[in-house]
């Protein structure tokens, strides 16, 4: 396997130089920062023997990166138990989508040679035979509708039960900014055998978050706005140069929008499937006068737009909003790290805007669905009941991966991790990992919440933490020193006291098997 990691190794650094060349940029990078540390999560599950993973990531936020270095890390892994054949990894989407494919093939060393569309990976033999195995799925949310081609096709494989992928040591890895039912079905049927990483944005990257903190969302559903006269308000106050405006207009509007663009003699082109032009070379150069480009069912998910020279974009009103399909439409389009903004130029997205704060909401939870969630696929009730159309996850495993072991936490507790280590040295027969704190938004050095399993877990009180029954935070090789809010206790037998608002000092607990205690 050494020749297999060097070669590897040569071909990332052969790709990087290539990127490097293209984009006249020496300090180039193929994968970032973000990146790594999301690939090495889900490797780190992997690890623990987990079989299935869903990468959560915001649109255009780059989760190819966060691919290309996982299939690098499992092709190269010290450990030979755990190393993958870089032949017997595969890079899937649930797209049919020729540009996903060429752009994905551009940004992956050559060493990967399975990277395939949906029509192109059903047409492979003999899958059910592979062993030892890495398979990647992006835009899963489209891939594992139970009657998808791509669905059937990992189906004939045999690779939707837990049972087969653990059997094969088959790794699974299921991507998209909207995983929705995927997520829920891969948790409700797989458990404990499936894990979750967030790949977290990088500095560069502006998102739905950045637009809303902005007020450059507008909302297509207000009743008490005529959309179409505050559109012609904004193009000619906000703007100061012709730009092209993106439009997705359906027949009630149309009369609207064609009478906006006629009174002000702007432009107005269609572009669809059969339009020649590249919507890439138009976009490149400033339009003379404001241009709006009309488009149908195109750009809803995978589509990067480059933002210079876009004003505003509309996507048309929906008698039941799902924002599933509103964040990958062409709200998510305008998401990226390589974005104009903040600039009073930058673009103006008109789209259902509950859609887009009920997304964040759940991506910020961690992947949690709210009443408030509707994507189609997936709907939740008032009680709180989950219905999902059915998808590939097959349960069938008796017995889970990881076995329920009995836990223990320290009876001490310590005021820095270095005491807590030191406990760990001098009463438990192994070692011990530590919780890195980080903020509501997973950024290290927060005070406030932990990463566990690729989800942020808020800090509890010591006394919540201590009335937990086997907390099995991963110690199944290590013990974990727990960060703990330790509430700070005034007496007030004789007199009520006058309490100053505080947040509590960060204490640390030791999470550990029972036994691995010394004996001693």
């Amino acid at each position: 396997m050494d020749l297999q990691r060097e070669y590897v190794a040569n071909s990332y650094k052969t790709t990087e130089s290539r990127i490097r060349l293209k984009t006249n940029n020496p300090d180039a990078k193929l994968v970032f920062d973000n990146q790594k540390e999301a690939a090495m999560e889900i490797q780190s599950l992997f690890e623990l023997g987990i079989s299935a993973v869903t990468l959560l990531a915001l649109t255009q936020v780059g989760k190819t990166g966060v691919m290309v270095q996982l299939a690098y890390l499992m092709a190269t892994h010290p450990d030979e138990k755990h190393i993958i054949d870089h032949r017997h990894i595969f890079i899937i989407t649930g797209m049919s989508d020729k540009d996903w494919l060429t752009q994905t093939k551009d940004n992956f060393p050559d060493a990967f040679v399975h990277i395939y569309t949906r029509s192109g990976f059903s047409k492979l033999n003999n899958l059910e035979h592979v062993r030892d195995a890495l398979f990647i799925i992006d835009e899963c949310h489209i891939a594992v509708e139970e009657k998808n081609q791509l669905s059937k096709a990992l189906d004939r494989a045999d690779l939707t039960t837990m049972a087969s992928l653990h059997d094969r040591n088959i790794k699974l890895v299921q991507v998209s900014a909207t995983p929705g039912y995927a997520l829920h079905n891969a948790r409700t049927k797989w458990g404990d055998n499936h894990g979750v990483v967030t790949l977290v944005p990088s500095n560069t990257y502006v998102g739905f978050r950045e637009f809303l903190d902005a007020e450059r969302i507008m909302d297509t559903h207000n009743p008490d706005v005529n959309t179409f006269d505050e559109i012609e308000e904004n193009i000619r106050v906000v703007y100061n140069s012709p730009k092209y405006h993106i439009f997705r207009v359906n027949r009630k509007e149309k009369h609207k929008f064609e009478k906006m663009v006629d009174k002000n003699k702007w432009k107005c082109i269609e572009h669809n499937c059969k339009s020649r032009e590249d919507i890439d070379d138009i976009l490149k150069n400033p339009p003379d006068n404001h241009t709006f480009i009309i488009i149908k069912n195109f750009w809803r998910a995978g589509k990067r737009l480059q933002d210079t020279h876009i004003g505003i974009v509309y996507d048309e009103p929906a008698s039941d909003p799902n924002c599933e399909v509103v964040a990958q439409s062409l709200a998510g389009r305008l998401c990226g790290n390589d974005k104009q903004f903040p600039c009073d130029q930058s673009p103006i997205i008109y789209c259902h805007l509950q859609s887009v704060i009920t997304y964040m909401t759940w991506y910020d939870s961690g992947g949690e669905f709210t009443e408030e969630y509707n994507s189609g696929k997936l709907n939740v009730s008032r009680d709180g009941t989950i219905t999902t159309k059915p998808s590939f996850h097959e349960a069938e495993f008796e017995e889970p991966i990881l076995p329920q072991s009995k836990y223990a936490i320290s009876d001490e507790t310590f005021d820095t991790v270095k005491q807590a280590r030191a406990w760990v040295r001098k009463n438990l027969t192994y070692g011990c990992s530590e919780f890195k704190l980080r903020d509501a938004r997973r950024n290290l050095g927060g005070t406030t919440h932990f990463l566990y399993r690729g989800q942020l877990r808020k800090i509890k009180s010591e006394s919540e933490t201590r009335g937990l029954e086997d907390n099995g935070y991963g110690v199944k090789d290590s013990a974990r020193i727990m960060p703990a809010h330790v509430d700070l206790g005034y007496g007030v037998k004789h007199a009520a006291q006058i309490m100053p608002v505080y947040t509590p000092s960060i204490h640390y607990i030791v999470i550990y098997k029972k036994d691995k205690l010394k004996s001693n």
